[in-house]
């Protein structure tokens, strides 16, 4: 049986390009056993508030760790996502599905302090945000697996790790991927196209600006779940 792979590190509340990605895949690849970086997508994500976007960041430890991987990465505060849950209520009070929203950091909430560990924190509320959203995909920790050689050789071995005989990757892999290694192991490659997004309520078109809750404060779930799980918007190299 065909299964497509995506591998990628964890992100706080990505936005809706991530999203359809996986939901184009049968297994989702945890991929947090690389270093972290400050001021990046894992802890933190924008939203939108009325003098223009803002930042939502978890609050890590990070002092003199400077090699830290994703996966050894700590929170520092123990209600931070209280903090968040308010910060969110009140900046998209007045968005039209703003019920939705609140349903989905309602379900979240109870379950965001069983852990302080960055990758399983992401990996908790992706999942919560997938099973919303009407997307089934399987999620694996790449520790789980022993990889080696340079960035292409990991990626194809954790392919090769899961059976997948495709492999689903945003465009800006482009850059560094020998997809060559690929092709000679029988995996497909296939890239995904964002380009042809919707334009957003600032009238030009939607890109990974603002987090997946943006969108579901003001399309609504059942709008946003409508479409994710039947995108297709991944072309063949």
């Amino acid at each position: 049986m065909a299964k497509t792979a995506v591998i990628t590190q964890s992100n706080y509340f990505p936005w809706r390009g991530w999203f359809e990605m996986l939901a184009q895949s049968d297994i989702w690849i945890v991929y947090d056993t690389v270093q972290f970086t400050k001021r990046d997508w894992r802890n933190r994500n924008i939203i939108r508030v009325n003098d223009g976007p803002q930042w939502l960041t978890i609050p890590v430890s990070t002092k003199g760790k400077y090699t830290q991987l994703i996966c050894e990465t700590e929170v520092s505060e123990s209600e931070w996502f209280t903090v968040h849950k308010r910060k969110l209520l009140s900046t998209y009070c007045k968005f039209p599905h703003i019920k939705d929203l609140t349903s989905l950091l309602n379900q979240i909430d109870p379950l965001v302090g069983e852990s302080i560990f960055l990758t399983e924190i992401n990996t908790l509320i992706a999942s919560v945000i997938l099973e919303y959203l009407g997307v089934s995909i399987e999620i694996v920790d790449a520790r789980k697996f022993q990889v080696t050689g340079n960035a292409s050789e990991r990626l194809l071995q954790l392919c090769q790790h899961v059976s997948a005989d495709k492999y689903l990757t945003g465009p800006a892999a482009r850059d560094y991927m020998e997809t060559d290694l690929f092709t000679r192991s029988g995996i497909e490659v296939k890239w995904m196209d964002y380009s042809k997004l919707p334009t957003d309520i600032d009238g030009k078109a939607e890109s990974g600006e603002y987090s997946i809750v943006d969108l579901i404060a003001r399309e609504g779930v059942q709008s946003v779940k409508n479409y994710i799980p039947s995108c297709n918007n991944y072309k063949n190299p």
